[in-house]
């Protein structure tokens, strides 16, 4: 199979309907996805549904990726359920409640046609003013790897399940 080097691209659009321009631009380079901003969305059922039309374009089956990491960083935010920043179950090491939030929200989006969660956020926090902030698990490195193993894990687990139960 021939790799095209725009499978290596993921482009994001501004407003909610892509340009004739854009899914030329996706056709002819063969593109490998697309990331979703809150800019693209109104509801859940609008994202579905632009989903649905943008998949038409693509000769085999794209990345379709945001960030629904939690708290802030969280693109759809109505009708979807909302869970907080990862820095909220390191402080309290709530295993049960990060595996609960990152299970709902793979189910949520794979309902979407949404195969690509950009979460979560891996680095080790080493200094609380900076822009990852709350999105990190924190400073301690024993806990980030341990915390974001459950939340990737919890991820893939419900994907796999929601794969084999579809028709």
């Amino acid at each position: 199979m021939e790799v095209k080097w725009g499978q290596l691209f993921l482009l994001g659009y501004k407003g909610l309907t892509p340009s004739a321009d854009f899914l030329k631009l996706i056709q002819k380079y063969e593109i490998g996805g697309i990331i979703f901003f809150s800019r693209n969305i109104t509801s859940p059922k609008q994202l579905s549904e632009s989903i649905g039309k943008l998949k038409t374009y693509f000769k085999i089956p794209p990345f379709l990726t945001l960030d629904q990491e939690g708290g802030k960083i969280s693109r759809i935010t109505k009708s979807f359920p909302l869970f907080p920043a990862n820095k909220y179950y390191a402080d309290r090491k709530d295993k049960k409640g990060l595996r609960k939030a990152y299970q709902t929200t793979a189910k949520e989006l794979f309902k979407l046609g949404i195969n690509f969660n950009l979460a979560p956020v891996v680095d080790v926090l080493e200094d609380e003013k900076c822009f990852i902030g709350k999105r990190s698990f924190g400073k301690d490195i024993s806990l980030v790897c341990e915390l974001s193993k459950i939340a990737i894990l919890s991820m893939q687990k419900e994907i796999q399940e929601q794969t084999i139960t579809q028709p």
